[in-house]
């Protein structure tokens, strides 16, 4: 034990027995000079604790009752077992890493926060160093310094701790003793690159024979877990881990070891770090650190994938003048019908159309057709819609712009580490997507609350638009705790078949008819152009149109010129094929395979909401990560924007 020695504060005045209560309080053994008045200064030097026969706690004088603040140690035991308060002995090893807790009060014990609190040791660092040679205390009075002894091996370092702006709150001393045979077989350290907020971790090492337990089979992940030989921990994040020994080290040559660091030390591991082979022999003093990293959720299970796609913003060339087109169509389809079904009319059918255009567009008996077919739309919206309803090109903007598509992701099997650190890749094959179902909304008399998501939302399978369910297997990983998916290409998701199934199969017979009112179901662009014509109760059972035109020619024939009135029958019936024809092959045109992935830049934040690494969502129903999608279009690139989240089913 070392030796120290503290000096007894001048007392004035007083008598001897007062003076021996006092001092008989404040030492366990002393010798007293005794005199009855003037002033007495004696020096004591008292026994450490752990000497033999000496069954004090481990301190020295304390500052005498009246002074008006007090430092002392906080929850320090001494080697011996004993409570330290002003003076600490402790036996230690070389390598070692730990704190030392002081408080800070008044004299009644009320903590003092913020006071500055100084450290000082004259012992090289061979023996021990400081990492601080100040801290402040907290609210609760306490203030802590981190302590590593060095790799001497035998010696006694003093330490003295002082407040810097109160020297009469007395000076603690902590003493430490080195007396190891031997340094320590293995000291390690961690270096943590990853974002977990350890608060704690674990040492493990294990004893290798033809290099098995290897850190593969240690892996948190790894279905082969096998028992360290020796452990470490809990231990701060700023604390190493010091083995003195282990089992089957010798002093002739090196043996072999696994070391591993994991954390938290308790609960759901989250990060590790681990080395392959590390030699350890007897009286050798081998230090390594660990690069300790986070490991990627546990993602293996099945998602609903819902993507949010605006199918207008951003198009270029034939698809922008598409959109123009199904705009003019929904706002004035009569000009559109005529000079559409004119623009390349030849025989019987181009004879009446020079009736009905110009040069300038339409001829005056051409506005009349128009004007026809423009109220024709406006009656059958008002009979679906209600009178004062319509739907106009802007309508149809506003669908496009916020489609849904559903689809699920089955993950089969967990990622696995790259080259590159923190970097983590599905084994091929291991991903697979499926597109579902398009969704859309509707919301046409339905007064809908601005935040409900799901009112006058509709969806239909995908094998109802495009004959089959769109799949792929993608290349896809994690970074960290994100998910990233390589930009790859999605067989038979075509945009021109979704745009044409989203016009005629659900936003005309919304429109001009569903049959709900016992009249035909208007699901087609031909039949569009019939009832513009005839009326909505013109198409009769068997799909045909010939009561369309005969209405057609009857109502409009006082209006026209005898010679247009006499062919508007025979025309009206060439142009419901002709024009149904055009504006499909107007949107078929435009193709548009898709190509999907995540941006290199903004891969998706997994969410752990169990805190169990296992991943619950993929983003989040408020917080959708973006995707990076491409429409390769006969004549341009559409990228749409888009963005998505997902969640956990199983």
């Amino acid at each position: 034990m070392g030796i120290y020695f503290l000096k007894q504060k001048k007392i004035a005045g007083g008598s001897s027995k007062l003076l021996q209560s006092l001092t008989i309080v404040l030492l366990s053994v002393f010798v007293l000079a005794a005199g009855g008045c003037g002033e007495t200064v004696t020096d004591q030097t008292p026994i450490l604790p752990g000497t033999p026969g000496t069954p004090m706690p481990d301190t020295g004088t304390p500052p005498p009752t009246g002074f008006p603040n007090l430092l002392s140690f906080h929850q320090h035991v001494a080697s011996d077992g004993q409570v330290c308060t002003t003076a600490c002995v402790i036996d230690a090893s070389a390598g070692m890493t730990f704190q030392i807790n002081i408080r800070y009060t008044d004299w009644q014990g009320v903590p003092l926060p913020n006071g500055l609190i100084q450290y000082q040791t004259t012992a090289p660092e061979s023996l021990v160093k400081l990492l601080s040679n100040s801290s402040v205390t907290q609210i609760d009075g306490t203030a802590s310094v981190t302590i590593q002894t060095g790799a001497q091996s035998s010696g006694t370092a003093e330490i003295s701790i002082t407040s810097a702006n109160d020297p009469q709150a007395g000076v603690l001393r902590f003493f430490i003793n080195l007396d190891s045979p031997n340094p320590p077989v293995l000291t390690v350290s961690m270096q943590m690159v990853g974002s977990s907020n350890l608060p704690s971790y674990n040492t493990n090492v294990y004893a290798t024979a033809n290099g098995q337990p290897s850190c593969a089979t240690v892996h948190p992940d790894s279905f082969e877990q096998a028992i360290p030989t020796a452990v470490q921990g809990p231990l701060g994040m700023n604390n190493t881990a010091v083995f003195q020994t282990l089992p089957g080290t010798l002093p002739t040559e090196d043996r072999y070891y696994t070391v591993q660091v994991v954390g938290p030390a308790s609960g759901a591991i989250t990060a590790t770090g681990c080395l392959d082979n590390v030699p350890i022999r007897d009286g050798v003093a081998q230090q390594v650190q660990i690069v300790v990293d986070d490991l990627p959720l546990k993602t293996v299970g099945v998602y609903n994938i819902d993507t949010y796609m605006d199918m207008v913003t951003g198009t270029k060339g034939n698809t922008s003048a598409t959109y123009q087109l199904l705009t003019d169509l929904f706002n004035n389809p009569g000009e559109l019908l005529v000079t559409s079904v004119c623009e390349n009319a030849g025989g019987f059918l181009g004879t009446i159309c020079g009736l009905l255009t110009n040069s300038n567009g339409l001829s005056p008996v051409g506005y009349i057709v128009a004007e026809y077919a423009d109220q024709a739309l406006l009656n059958l919206m008002a009979d679906m819609l209600g009178q004062n309803t319509v739907f106009t090109g802007q309508s149809l903007t506003q669908l496009l712009s916020n489609i849904r598509f559903a689809s699920t992701m089955v993950v089969s099997k967990e990622a696995v580490p790259t080259s590159q650190p923190g970097v983590y890749e599905y084994p091929k094959s291991s991903v697979a997507e499926r597109w579902d179902r398009l969704g859309f909304y509707w919301q046409y008399d339905l007064n809908c609350p601005p935040n409900d998501a799901n009112c006058g939302f509709y969806e239909v399978e995908l094998t109802e638009v495009l004959g089959v369910y769109p799949q792929s297997s993608p290349n896809a990983g994690t970074i960290g705790t994100n998910l990233w998916i390589e930009d790859h290409d999605v067989p038979n998701f075509n945009y021109a078949l979704i745009l044409d199934y989203l016009i005629e199969k659900e936003v005309l017979p919304r429109v001009l008819g569903d049959g709900s009112n016992g009249l035909p179901v208007i699901d087609t662009f031909e039949k569009m152009v019939a009832v513009l014509f005839g009326g909505g109760a013109c198409i009769d059972n068997n799909g045909s149109y010939l009561t369309c035109c005969a209405n057609f020619s009857q109502t409009i024939g006082p209006h026209i010129p005898p010679i247009v009135a006499w062919a508007a029958d025979p025309a009206c019936q060439a142009a419901i094929g002709v024009g149904g024809a055009y504006l499909r092959n107007e949107i078929m045109k435009n193709g548009g395979n898709l190509s999907i992935g995540t941006p290199s830049e903004a891969p998706c934040p997994l969410i752990d909401i169990g805190f169990d690494r296992i991943t619950d969502t993929i983003g989040m129903v408020g917080t959708h990560c973006q995707w990076d999608a491409t429409f390769y279009m006969t004549d341009a690139l559409f990228e749409p924007i888009s963005s998505f989240w997902g969640e956990r089913t199983q």
